[in-house]
Protein backbone atom coordinates (compact mmCIF):
# COMPACT_ATOMS: atom_id res chain seq x y z
CA UNK A 1 0.00 0.00 0.00
CA UNK A 2 2.85 2.48 0.82
CA UNK A 3 4.41 2.49 -3.18
CA UNK A 4 0.86 3.30 -4.11
CA UNK A 5 0.62 6.48 -2.25
CA UNK A 6 4.29 7.20 -2.55
CA UNK A 7 4.11 7.12 -6.44
CA UNK A 8 2.15 9.79 -7.88
CA UNK A 9 1.15 7.83 -11.42
CA UNK A 10 -0.97 5.40 -9.35
CA UNK A 11 -4.78 6.34 -8.61
CA UNK A 12 -6.53 5.31 -6.01
CA UNK A 13 -10.13 5.85 -5.43
CA UNK A 14 -12.67 4.64 -3.20
CA UNK A 15 -16.70 5.07 -3.43
CA UNK A 16 -18.22 5.35 0.12
CA UNK A 17 -22.02 5.33 0.29
CA UNK A 18 -23.42 7.55 3.43
CA UNK A 19 -20.21 9.37 3.93
CA UNK A 20 -21.95 12.43 4.59
CA UNK A 21 -21.26 12.02 8.83
CA UNK A 22 -20.68 8.83 11.17
CA UNK A 23 -18.58 5.88 10.44
CA UNK A 24 -18.65 6.32 6.34
CA UNK A 25 -17.13 10.32 7.23
CA UNK A 26 -14.49 8.81 9.16
CA UNK A 27 -13.66 5.99 6.34
CA UNK A 28 -13.21 9.13 3.95
CA UNK A 29 -10.90 10.82 6.09
CA UNK A 30 -8.95 7.84 6.63
CA UNK A 31 -8.44 6.68 2.81
CA UNK A 32 -7.95 10.04 2.31
CA UNK A 33 -5.82 11.34 4.47
CA UNK A 34 -3.72 7.80 5.62
CA UNK A 35 -3.74 6.17 2.38
CA UNK A 36 -3.89 8.37 -0.76
CA UNK A 37 -7.20 7.68 -2.24
CA UNK A 38 -9.36 10.09 -4.16
CA UNK A 39 -13.14 9.48 -2.47
CA UNK A 40 -16.59 9.84 -4.60
CA UNK A 41 -19.25 9.71 -1.62
CA UNK A 42 -22.78 8.98 -3.45
CA UNK A 43 -25.81 11.05 -1.75
CA UNK A 44 -28.48 8.37 -0.61
CA UNK A 45 -31.63 9.15 0.16
CA UNK A 46 -31.51 6.81 2.60
CA UNK A 47 -29.29 4.07 3.35
CA UNK A 48 -30.02 3.27 6.88
CA UNK A 49 -31.03 -0.79 7.33
CA UNK A 50 -34.43 -0.91 8.67
CA UNK A 51 -36.01 -3.76 11.30
CA UNK A 52 -38.90 -5.49 9.71
CA UNK A 53 -41.29 -4.56 12.18
CA UNK A 54 -43.62 -2.52 13.24
CA UNK A 55 -43.40 -1.23 17.19
CA UNK A 56 -46.03 -0.14 19.24
CA UNK A 57 -44.30 2.98 20.42
CA UNK A 58 -46.57 3.54 23.72
CA UNK A 59 -45.76 -0.18 24.32
CA UNK A 60 -41.85 1.08 23.89
CA UNK A 61 -42.16 3.89 26.07
CA UNK A 62 -43.61 2.28 29.37
CA UNK A 63 -40.81 -0.29 28.85
CA UNK A 64 -37.97 2.29 28.06
CA UNK A 65 -39.49 4.32 30.98
CA UNK A 66 -38.33 1.29 33.40
CA UNK A 67 -35.21 0.23 32.24
CA UNK A 68 -31.60 1.80 31.60
CA UNK A 69 -30.62 -0.37 28.29
CA UNK A 70 -32.55 -0.45 25.13
CA UNK A 71 -31.09 -3.88 25.39
CA UNK A 72 -33.15 -4.79 27.76
CA UNK A 73 -36.15 -4.26 25.61
CA UNK A 74 -39.18 -7.01 25.53
CA UNK A 75 -39.49 -6.84 21.28
CA UNK A 76 -41.47 -9.75 20.98
CA UNK A 77 -44.44 -7.59 23.28
CA UNK A 78 -43.98 -4.60 21.74
CA UNK A 79 -43.32 -5.18 18.40
CA UNK A 80 -45.47 -7.09 15.17
CA UNK A 81 -44.30 -8.43 11.83
CA UNK A 82 -45.64 -9.05 8.54
CA UNK A 83 -45.17 -10.00 4.82
CA UNK A 84 -44.91 -6.66 3.98
CA UNK A 85 -42.39 -5.24 6.50
CA UNK A 86 -40.09 -8.20 5.77
CA UNK A 87 -39.96 -8.13 2.30
CA UNK A 88 -39.18 -4.19 2.97
CA UNK A 89 -36.04 -5.27 4.99
CA UNK A 90 -35.10 -7.47 3.09
CA UNK A 91 -35.00 -5.13 -0.41
CA UNK A 92 -32.88 -2.76 1.69
CA UNK A 93 -30.77 -4.47 3.66
CA UNK A 94 -29.39 -6.91 1.47
CA UNK A 95 -30.79 -5.84 -2.03
CA UNK A 96 -29.73 -2.53 -1.37
CA UNK A 97 -25.97 -3.40 -0.55
CA UNK A 98 -25.83 -6.19 -3.29
CA UNK A 99 -27.25 -3.99 -6.06
CA UNK A 100 -25.00 -1.36 -5.23
CA UNK A 101 -22.00 -3.34 -5.42
CA UNK A 102 -23.48 -4.82 -8.79
CA UNK A 103 -23.39 -1.28 -10.37
CA UNK A 104 -19.48 -0.45 -9.14
CA UNK A 105 -18.34 -4.25 -11.10
CA UNK A 106 -17.67 -2.46 -14.37
CA UNK A 107 -15.17 0.06 -12.11
CA UNK A 108 -13.67 -1.99 -9.65
CA UNK A 109 -12.50 -4.22 -12.72
CA UNK A 110 -10.19 -1.23 -14.04
CA UNK A 111 -8.63 -1.50 -10.49
CA UNK A 112 -5.15 -4.01 -10.19
CA UNK A 113 -6.36 -4.39 -6.67
CA UNK A 114 -10.40 -3.71 -6.40
CA UNK A 115 -11.62 -3.83 -3.17
CA UNK A 116 -15.29 -4.06 -1.87
CA UNK A 117 -16.03 -3.16 2.26
CA UNK A 118 -19.23 -3.25 3.58
CA UNK A 119 -20.18 -2.00 6.68
CA UNK A 120 -23.32 -2.46 8.62
CA UNK A 121 -25.38 -0.92 11.51
CA UNK A 122 -27.03 -3.80 14.02
CA UNK A 123 -29.82 -4.06 11.10
CA UNK A 124 -27.64 -6.16 9.17
CA UNK A 125 -27.57 -8.96 11.64
CA UNK A 126 -29.33 -12.37 11.50
CA UNK A 127 -30.48 -12.38 15.01
CA UNK A 128 -30.81 -10.52 18.20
Amino acid sequence: MATSVNNPTTKRYAVVTGANKGIGLGICKQLAADHGFTIWNIVQVNNAGIGGIAVDEKGFLAQASKIDKVAGIKWAEISTESYELTEQCVQTNYYGAKRMTEALIPLLQLSDSPRIANVSSSMGKLKV
